[in-house]
């Protein structure tokens, strides 16, 4: 390993399955997240470059390289070496969003070089006098989607100071006080009440069924849209419950799967940041974990009742958040195939607070979370307007059998059943549209026919 400047370390549980799919097929891009943040006013690139500058020699994952070392994989840092993003300006072509899009589409279908590196891009992209476009990209073995988030906090931080605003405050963590954390973990009584409290969590839970076929680590989605108008109404039936909207709309996705598969025992997958102390919710990197959300379903319950349900189980999620997933499968004795683990996933990227770049309005694009699932995956993250951005994915393998334009549009409906009327009971909330209904209800299911006279010639 050429360059290292620090004794290697194995990779963590978060890693390492991320290690072994990528080596199953090392051409798919599945593993590259990112996307961009549209930046509106009068915004200095030179010294947002600068603020750039500082972000990546703060984040110790930028350094970070992979290897296999006596079929082992490790990973190790790099010296840490000046970095400046790169500066496009788009401003004297044609069709500067197009242009911008072809940009960062190439840019996102590469995989990094995991040995050599680097692991990331930051690409500044001038749209027109009032917009710039920050592009960032990484490898999810350096990072995850809790990392991203941070990155933009701080980035806007940084560039606050450097217009004279107040001080950045002090930097990011060390990455390796991550790996350090989470190797004291596997030791310690902490992991072992976690492992007791999830066996009893999913103690007669039934194991999904396995796929027929083998993941394509290729991504299909659909994109819809959730209206400034429905975000407020969903936001008062989580003041209602006593909630948060975002523990709303995670109940919505327990709603969605219960009316559209009448199951009462729902297990959903949940994605949690793997942090629990405040120095780790400082540091970038990938402690990702994915847990199981169980909730039963009474369908004559209010969905305010369901909402603080979910909330409960979502609190206690996070209280035990650190033990593995695949170890809990393996506890389970449920047999391992591919990245499929408890259910549909519901992943909340949308927070209470936007990146704020010294006041000036922004609005953040996701391109990809980096991973791949052999089930529906349901993301959520701000859109233009004021309102949300969902994305709905699983792995190409599998769109036929998980119809992502259904599961838009019913979820959809979810959405706004609640924000319109927050005391419907869970039996009434629909998913399906008045005219998929006639077509279900109605003419799938109308068996008359004409049988003649009677007699028999």
């Amino acid at each position: 390993m050429p360059g290292q400047d620090s004794t290697s370390r194995p990779l963590s549980a978060a890693q390492l399955g991320i290690w072994y799919a990528q080596r199953l097929d090392p051409a798919s891009p599945v593993f590259v997240q990112g996307g961009y943040t549209d930046i509106q006013g009068p915004l200095d690139t030179g010294l947002f470059a600068a603020a750039l500058t500082r972000l990546v020699a703060e984040d110790q994952t930028t350094r970070l390289r992979f290897a296999e070392v006596d079929g082992t994989p490790r990973q190790f840092l790099v010296p840490a070496s000046e970095y400046r993003p790169e500066i496009l300006d788009l401003r004297a072509v044609p069709d500067p969003e197009s242009s911008a899009r072809e940009i960062t589409g190439r840019d996102m279908a590469e995989v990094p070089d995991l040995e050599r590196g680097p692991l990331f891009r930051h690409l500044l992209l001038r749209l027109d006098d009032r917009r710039l476009r920050w592009y960032f990209r990484s490898h999810h073995l350096m990072q995850d989607g809790y990392s991203g988030h941070l990155l933009q906090r701080r980035a806007g931080e940084l560039y606050a100071e450097l217009t004279g605003g107040p001080s950045a405050g002090p930097p990011l963590g060390p990455f390796l006080e991550l790996l350090d954390q989470g190797s004291e973990y596997r030791d310690s009584t902490a992991h072992a009440k976690d492992r007791a409290y999830w066996l009893r969590t999913m103690d007669g839970a039934a194991c999904p069924p396995a796929r027929g076929a083998k993941p394509a680590l290729r991504i299909a989605r659909e994109v819809a849209d959730v209206e400034r108008e429905t975000l407020e109404g969903l936001k008062e039936v989580a003041r209602t419950a006593g909630v948060s909207w975002q523990q709303v709309l995670i109940g919505a996705a327990v709603l969605h799967h219960h009316r559209r598969t009448e199951e009462r025992d729902i297990v959903l997958s949940l994605p949690v940041t793997g942090r629990l102390t405040p120095a780790a919710r400082r540091i970038p990197g990938m402690t990702a974990n994915v847990l199981p959300l169980r909730i039963r379903i009474d369908p004559d319950a209010g969905c305010a009742e369901l909402m603080r349900q979910v909330a409960a189980r979502c609190l206690r999620a996070q209280w035990h958040q650190r033990f593995d997933a695949a170890e809990l499968v393996r506890e389970l004795g449920w047999p391992a195939d591919g990245r499929r683990q408890f259910g549909p996933v519901i992943n909340i990227l949308a927070g209470d607070d936007p990146p704020s770049f010294a006041r000036l309005p922004s609005t953040e694009h996701l391109l990809s979370t980096g991973g791949t699932a052999e089930d529906l995956g349901i993301t959520v993250t701000h859109g233009g307007n004021g309102g949300l951005r969902l994305d709905f994915t699983v792995d190409k393998a599998y769109s036929e059998s998980v119809p992502l334009v259904s599961h838009r549009r019913s979820f959809l409906l979810v959405l706004e059943a609640l924000a319109a009327n927050p005391g419907l009971t869970v039996s009434e909330v629909p998913v399906l549209s008045e005219v998929e209904r006639e077509l279900v209800v109605q003419r799938w299911n109308d068996t008359a026919a004409e049988i003649g006279d009677g007699t028999l010639n």
